[in-house]
């Protein structure tokens, strides 16, 4: 199952079965033993998810809207150890109908 727009023809997709899912309705802190797939659904909220420390630089979050209008409420991705995201300290996703998959490089997180 591909979550972007390879087809699943990519070495992001390649593991992505392996990945467990969870959705959400409000905030949360990724769970990196548990989860590496969040589905946020904004319909009633903003929501955001935070990446905690102890990322490696094999660490990838997908983030995914499954749920709600970016026009109406917010998805924000941030971390809780000072670390950037696509260099700031926070990210609104700006897409109804995408997912981002995120990588950390070791120091801060990337969208790939």
């Amino acid at each position: 199952m591909a979550f972007h727009a390879c087809n699943g023809n990519c070495p992001i997709c390649a593991d992505a079965e392996d990945l467990a899912p969870i959705r959400i309705t409000s905030d949360y802190t990724v769970d990196f033993t548990q989860y590496n797939v969040v589905f946020a659904d904004i319909t009633s909220n903003n929501i955001t998810v935070t990446f905690p420390t102890g990322h490696t630089t094999q660490t990838q979050v997908i983030v995914k809207l499954v749920g709600g209008n970016i026009a109406i409420n917010s998805l924000i991705v941030t971390t809780s150890d000072g670390a950037l995201v696509e260099g700031s300290p926070s990210v609104t996703l700006d897409d109804n109908v995408e997912s981002f998959t995120f990588r950390n490089d070791g120091l801060d997180w990337w969208i790939v």
